[in-house]
């Protein structure tokens, strides 16, 4: 996942849980196990990394964890260039059932997204 390509935006917890919602599953809302024990300290240090904002007040569970940023794609060969809001959740946070679930309005980001964010935080 291009770093350079993905802006921290803010989004309010309301406005994030009815967006979250919003979307419909499969191919625009994955999930996955996380093998191993992710931990929160990785993830908060890891998504602001990757250019995520982490999203204050949403998740009153200390193993869950949101975040947000836009993803700019496209403008090759004459396409035009592309703004995809994206959406994380991390749940289960240091025990052996940690999942990670994304949603966008892209099918490709989202798998895309799903895959790497399982891969580094395994």
């Amino acid at each position: 996942m291009p770093t350079k390509f993905c802006q921290p935006v803010d989004v309010p917890p309301a406005v994030f849980q009815q967006r979250w919602q919003q979307v419909a599953g499969p191919p625009f809302k994955l999930a996955a196990a996380l093998p191993g024990a992710a931990t929160r300290a990785a993830a908060e240090a890891l998504l602001p990394a990757l250019g995520f904002r982490l999203l204050q007040g949403l998740d009153s569970e200390p193993a869950a964890l949101s975040a947000a940023c836009v993803f700019h794609c496209g403008g090759a060969e004459g396409a035009p260039p592309r703004q995809v809001p994206c959406m994380v959740r991390l749940e289960g946070l240091g025990s052996a059932a940690a999942s990670v679930a994304v949603a966008s309005a892209d099918a490709t980001t989202s798998e895309a997204l799903r895959g790497r964010l399982a891969a580094l935080l395994a």
